[in-house]
């Protein structure tokens, strides 16, 4: 898209009534891993318009400085009793590759390895003793 195509849409996007739209970042039931979004149709077209201005401050910057630099968006209309906010955004001109994993690729190491043959000879000590134990009962009881 073009950077005037991008700007029409902001400006329709914002022609909203700041003061009708509802917008906020959420933990449900208070666990930090588990956030939800909750808005109303403003308050998802005002902040579609500040991420599209982001995505134009992107193409204005020279990232001479190094590979991100922070963009400050308006976060005035959110809601107040919202659980986190997002103020800025780390723009960077950086492209996702495959090596670019969030999390590490995990490789098993001996004390994994020990732990398996722990638990499963454990499991295995339990079976025989049911076993053993089942045997026995039923020798007594006939």
């Amino acid at each position: 898209m073009t950077q005037k195509s991008i700007k029409n849409i902001i400006s329709n996007l914002e022609n909203n009534k700041k003061e009708e739209a509802f917008f906020g970042f959420y933990n449900q039931d208070r666990d930090e891993y588990n956030t939800t979004i909750k808005a109303n149709r403003q308050g998802l077209e005002l902040f579609s318009a500040e991420l599209l201005k982001a995505s134009i401050e992107i193409e204005n910057r020279d990232f001479k400085n190094g590979e991100i630099e922070p963009y400050e968006i308006d976060i005035s209309w959110t809601d107040l009793n919202a659980d986190f906010y997002f103020e800025s955004i780390e723009l960077t001109k950086k492209t996702k590759t495959i090596e670019d994993k969030i999390f590490p690729e995990y490789k098993e190491t001996w004390k994994d390895k020990l732990y398996k043959c722990f638990i499963g000879g454990a499991i295995i000590c339990l079976m025989l003793i049911l076993i053993i134990g089942s045997i026995t009962v039923l020798k007594w009881i006939f």
